[in-house]
């Protein structure tokens, strides 16, 4: 049956279940690749757990170029797939946190010759034309990318990376005034934050306020600020308020990013401009947009399974970067399940280059599912195959207590960016 006359009711050979397992808990298989070890070749299929609340942890680890952004392609892949066999029973928003447009050639088939011709000749069964509709994928970019000239901007982002529009950072989920402070270079030396967070704390309580109404001359926040009785606190306070209604155009009252939470599938992405001089502004920016989403989860009433993909979590949590810690918190938060209902659990796909990360996130027995990507020549049966055969990695699924070496990865099947 081709990807064209898949309808949203299960297949037929799905249809025959255990009395009193409900339709919903049917998956679909996760084909990632074929196994040569032991001497032969056999298909390889990742079957995540059947819990629509559970937390699904995967980290895909290795090497500069081993094929870990390929691999996660393959995974967004047979996720939109898993939607598209089983409609409403499992319905996917996926999440991206991304610095190097991974998400570019979703809405078009692969065509490269090279991947075409592994598909046909290594996962035959998978020599498939697939891409996912450009409805359902919406890239957004941090608003302070953009000081002036913003609609001008926003199409030259438009044609180059496929941007949708602007992300404004929703100020009602900043967590620590501090944090904002130090990315607009207030001095720290007073107490002005302890003094102000009181009436911010309400602030973000009071649902009828606009991000207008709070850093306007004479607003909510100034006159909050006025009142503060030590002097040089409240000199730094109104510094504080100054700065940040100058800095407007790069927050918001709503969050783009969960705009499409709800529906039964889509693909919402924030990317970042890895920049020196933009590196406290993305630090806090992925922050609030983690913090925020969990937020949104957690008040979620609708079936799902959400599916959140971190990119080079490096980029983030390496050494001496911003508010690394307090990212480090939010994801430790996260793979705990703090976001998790009744109603939906959620998938969390973390890449990085290396396992030599905090010890919160590097240990990949804790995680559900562990794709380690190697070299060819690593694996003593695929360096003594001739030619390129595409992706290699060891599967580790903790779950399942599965384990499978030298499974190569089959090529995505929509179009991708090296």
């Amino acid at each position: 049956m081709s990807l064209s006359q898949m309808a949203v009711k299960p297949r037929p050979r799905f249809q025959k279940r255990i009395i009193g397992y409900s339709s919903d808990r049917v998956r679909l298989p996760f084909y990632i690749g074929v196994s040569t070890s032991k001497g032969r070749s056999r298909p390889i299929s990742l079957r995540l757990p059947n819990d629509r609340s559970f937390l699904v942890s995967i980290l895909i680890s290795g090497p500069s170029g081993s094929g870990k952004s390929v691999t996660t392609r393959v995974l967004e892949e047979n996720i939109y797939l898993e939607w598209k066999v089983f409609g409403h029973n499992w319905r996917h928003p996926i999440f991206i946190f991304d610095s190097k447009t991974n998400y570019l050639g979703l809405d078009k088939p692969n065509r490269r010759k090279r991947d075409r011709y592994l598909l046909s000749a290594i996962h035959p069964k998978w020599n498939i034309k697939l891409f996912i509709p450009k409805d359902f994928i919406h890239p957004y970019i941090p608003g302070y990318v953009a000081p002036a000239d913003r609609r001008k901007i926003l199409e030259e982002m438009k044609r180059k990376w496929e941007i949708e529009d602007f992300w404004g950072v929703p100020w009602r989920h900043i967590t620590d005034l501090a944090h904002l402070g130090t990315v607009l270079k207030v001095p720290g030396e007073t107490l002005w934050v302890e003094d102000l967070r009181p009436a911010f704390d309400k602030a973000t309580l009071d649902k009828t306020l606009t991000f207008r109404d709070l850093v306007k001359v004479d607003g909510y926040l100034e006159k909050a600020a006025k009142r503060i009785r030590n002097a040089s606190s409240r000199n730094a306070a109104l510094n504080f308020v100054e700065r940040w209604r100058k800095n407007r155009y790069w927050f918001s009252d709503k969050n783009n990013l969960v705009k499409y939470l709800e529906a039964p599938f889509s693909v919402n992405v924030l990317t970042f401009v890895q920049t020196p001089e933009k590196v406290y502004f993305n630090q806090l920016a992925l922050l609030i947009a983690l913090e925020s989403l969990m937020a949104k989860l957690q008040e979620s009433t609708v079936e799902m399974q959400p599916v959140i993909v971190i990119h080079d979590i490096l980029n983030f949590i390496g050494e001496e970067k911003p508010f690394r810690k307090e990212i480090l918190d939010a994801l430790k938060r996260l793979l705990a399940g703090q976001a998790r209902t009744l109603a939906h659990g959620y998938i969390v796909i973390i890449e990085t280059q290396t396992l030599d990360l905090p010890k919160e996130l590097s240990d990949p027995k804790k995680y559900t599912i562990h794709i380690k990507m190697k070299w060819k020549s690593q694996s003593q049966n695929l360096a003594q195959t001739s030619g390129f055969i595409g992706g290699c990695a060891d599967v580790h699924d903790h779950f399942r207590d599965f384990h499978c070496p030298d499974v190569v990865i089959r090529p995505p099947l929509t179009s991708y960016t090296v």
